[in-house]
């Protein structure tokens, strides 16, 4: 939690808009709602109205003659109602399709199942393209103006390549992916704005959790992939010379991370690996390939599932402080998934988690 947020549990208030219609719902029609965000995949929604027969019109209030259909565009926004004009979670996705539950005497509920703005780069194409000397981030630049989506919060990468190759029928979702891990870059779309950027992952988080906040929580520890020691090896073609680049802990600690991990690689201090089947073009490069595939090797020695009370602030692409669960699994923790939802059971986050290294 928060420092110094009251531990009774808040009533959450949302706000679900037709974007194209600029028409917002009446909120007593929402009976449930869920959104979930994932770093690697598109956001997905899901929102049930109330399709309760209409006394004065004598037709279903949703399901009929509302003009809601796939391709809408809907923004839903979640705060709470002691500070209802102060909405923290904001999501927008459009509606892929519709369809009714339940019937009969009970009533029945119109569902809307939809994605945010990054589902519509999986559909995106093309017959294959080279770039020539571009930094991935002029590409992102590029891809993201081609979907109508904002740059805001596209960082800068360092490297120029002289030849980047997209493959024929790669998605742009795909080929974004595909630059973004290559560089230890995360991709995603939040809003209208593509994030290509370094993982937040080295401060410590604003929300901590304790013993009393926490509904559940089931962490993971494995040691099967520790690796202490990478290097890359790639033959330079031109110079007709060997590129090296070789990466140890001390080059993925963030120095936030959980304690047992700085435990566990003194025990696996001799476990190293070396790659030879990249093709690379200098020693910087080849540096930055064996930092980044020696944390991603790594990354995974901790993961966890936590549910809590609902709180919209907590978004994927954020550390948070996990306390009072063990010397083994205090610590910070990334948010890689967070699932909001909103219903007869009231309103908790849950959260998919990696340790910090």
């Amino acid at each position: 939690m928060a420092e110094g947020e009251d531990s009774a549990p808040e009533l959450p208030s949302i706000e679900v808009e037709l974007v194209d219609k600029s028409e917002k719902l009446p909120d007593e029609d929402v009976i449930h709602l869920e959104i979930e965000e994932d770093l690697e995949e598109p956001g997905m929604f899901r929102i049930s109205l109330n399709d309760v027969m209409d006394q004065k019109t004598q037709n279903p209030r949703w399901s009929e003659e509302t003009g809601i259909q796939p391709g809408n565009k809907v923004k839903i926004t979640i705060g709470f109602v002691s500070d209802s004009d102060n909405k923290t979670l904001s999501f927008i996705g459009l509606i892929k399709s519709i369809g009714i539950q339940g019937g009969g005497a009970s009533g029945a509920s119109l569902e809307l199942w939809g994605y945010d703005l990054a589902y519509d780069l999986k559909k995106k194409d093309t017959a294959g393209f080279i770039y020539n000397d571009k930094k991935y981030s002029e590409i992102v630049t590029e891809l993201a103006g081609n979907s109508k989506l904002k740059t805001d919060k596209i960082e800068t990468s360092t490297l120029t390549y002289e030849n980047i190759t997209r493959y024929p029928g790669e998605s742009d979702f795909a080929f974004l992916k595909k630059m973004s891990g290559e560089i230890g870059f995360e991709s995603f779309v939040q809003e209208e704005s593509l994030y290509f950027r370094k993982p937040k992952d080295t401060t410590k988080g604003k929300i901590t959790f304790g013993k009393d906040d926490i509904i559940s929580f089931s962490p993971t520890m494995s040691t099967a992939a520790v690796v202490s020691e990478l290097t890359v090896n790639s033959w330079d073609v031109k110079k007709k010379e060997m590129i090296t680049g070789k990466a140890t802990l001390d080059d993925i600690k963030s120095g936030v991370g959980i304690k047992e991990f700085a435990t566990a690689a003194k025990k696996f201090k001799d476990v190293k690996l070396t790659m030879g089947d990249r093709v690379l073009r200098s020693a910087e490069e080849a540096k930055n390939v064996a930092v980044v595939e020696l944390k991603r090797r790594n990354q995974g020695f901790i993961e966890a599932g936590l549910e809590c009370k609902g709180n919209p602030e907590l978004r994927p692409g954020m550390t948070v402080n996990v306390e009072e669960m063990g010397e083994s699994f205090n610590g910070v923790y990334y948010i890689e998934r967070a699932t909001h939802t909103i219903g007869a059971n009231g309103y908790t986050t849950t959260l998919g988690l990696r340790g910090c290294l």
